[in-house]
């Protein structure tokens, strides 16, 4: 296997830095991994993740999505302007640049959407879009787009922004009105539950049971929107990374119980 650094072209704006998990021997399969909010491509699981769906025979991109918080290929969140414009639609066009680079980078080989948190919401959305997907795995997922409360919806009325704070770097954040406003444009297209309806894809959905960030009543939700046809797969004992922190500190028998579920997803999708 080898792991390259790969800059994803985009009209009018910056590259999108990403690394591109490339197996040994033949593919027989390409998925995109999506982070999700406060996330990124280095996080804790998302490098373990490729290496894993690489090893069986996957190409695996992970990219930073340009809200991250991070300006190019590293870790320090040094990008707050970035974080404090992303919007649910910039979030989806990534993706769909992103998708784009990766068929691009294997021959349209059969392709995967995996995404985590409000990642997984943003591969609904595109999974319901996009004709070439083959595959969906969610790990997490937001089964509901708007996620700020109405102090935050005050604070943007008086034109000012709502903090947010990371909780493992304890920088505080800001998040302008550009979310509110994009979402409220595009309430439709991020109707999550109606979008979950439309996936032709086979889904598999995986969420800790004792999510603390998203909990499992949304997989559940989403589960039903989907009139029952994914697969849902509740984890045990375990929360919103399965377990998994940052710095990565290894596997834990939740993570490896989703990355196995999720690497025989695909092999037996996109084979």
């Amino acid at each position: 296997m080898t792991v390259d650094p790969v800059r994803i072209r985009r009209a009018r704006a910056r590259p999108l830095a990403g690394n591109l998990h490339t197996p040994d021997g033949g593919a027989q399969g390409a998925v995109l991994i999506l982070h999700g909010f406060m996330g990124f491509k280095d996080w804790g699981f998302f490098p373990y993740l490729a290496d894993a769906l690489a090893a069986h025979g996957f190409y695996a991109l992970r990219v930073n999505l340009s809200g991250c918080g991070i300006r190019e290929d590293g870790i320090v969140f040094d990008d707050p302007e970035g974080f404090e414009k992303a919007t649910l639609s910039g979030d989806l066009e990534d993706a769909a640049a992103a998708v784009a680079f990766l068929q691009a980078e294997t021959a349209d080989l059969p392709l995967g959407l995996l995404g985590h948190s409000r990642g997984g919401g943003t591969a609904i959305v595109l999974a319901a879009m996009h004709p070439d997907v083959r595959a969906l795995v969610t790990w997490a997922a937001i089964s509901r787009a708007a996620r700020f409360g109405p102090e935050a919806t005050a604070a943007w009325g008086r034109g000012e922004t709502w903090p947010v704070t990371n909780q493992r770097t304890g920088q505080v954040f800001h998040i302008r009105r550009d979310f509110q406003d994009d979402l409220a444009r595009n309430r439709e297209r991020f109707d999550l539950a109606a979008r979950a309806a439309e996936i032709a894809a086979p889904w598999l959905i995986v969420h800790g049971a004792d999510d603390e960030s998203v909990p499992l009543r949304e997989a559940q939700d989403l589960h039903a929107s989907a009139g029952g046809r994914p697969r849902l797969l509740p984890i045990q004992a375990t929360g919103h990374t399965f377990g998994a922190v940052h710095p990565f500190a290894g596997e834990t028998p939740a993570l490896r119980q989703a990355t196995d579920e999720t690497a025989a997803w695909f092999r037996s999708r996109l084979a």
